[in-house]
């Protein structure tokens, strides 16, 4: 509940940051305001829905039954989605602080919440890592040869980083655990 409360006050803060921050043909108009609300609040009605759906479950159901399972992996696809959209959005806000322009793409961030749904919370992580590891592979090489500030999209990044995140989860689960001496 206090991640949904948090995204719908993060709109006052995103609309100083958006508006104020950047080059001019950078900031956004009332338009896109109104689309980032929009958005969020889908989202966040989303997330009560399914976090309504999760609480009647883990009422209701019986210790070991399939509602009881299902419960439990509602439980875990609503941490995915806000660990999804709440990575993507707060790097957008924060890069956008720190580099006095638009940081990153919504779309990157409407994007990595279902992808968060589906992978579980650090399936988040090893898909954000994976993306950012090819992103850096790929994309450094690219901007020295065109010598010009030019954006790279993430988007393709998040799916390679998911698939990785999808062959190569439980693997990397079972090598952090070995480390970490579990």
């Amino acid at each position: 509940g206090g991640a949904l409360v948090a995204l719908l006050l993060s709109l006052p803060l995103a609309r100083v940051i958006y508006r104020n921050l950047g080059r001019e043909r950078e900031r956004w108009c009332d338009d896109d305001h109104r689309c980032l609300a929009i958005n969020v609040r889908f989202f966040a009605a989303c997330s009560a829905v399914h976090l309504t759906g999760w609480a009647v479950l883990a009422w209701l159901a019986q210790p070991d039954t399939p509602a009881h399972l299902a419960a439990i992996h509602l439980g875990w696809s609503l941490l995915g989605a806000q660990a999804g959209w709440w990575s993507l959005y707060g790097v957008g806000l924060l890069g956008s602080l720190a580099f006095r322009r638009n940081a990153m793409g919504f779309g990157d961030v409407k994007f990595l919440a279902p992808l968060g749904a589906l992978l579980g919370p650090l399936g988040v992580v090893y898909a954000f890592a994976a993306a950012a590891l090819v992103a850096t592979v790929v994309g450094v090489p690219r901007l020295l040869l065109r010598r010009s500030g030019s954006q790279i999209p993430f988007g393709p990044f998040l799916a390679v980083g998911a698939v990785a995140a999808v062959l190569g989860g439980a693997h990397a689960t079972a090598w952090l655990a070995t480390c970490l001496g579990h």
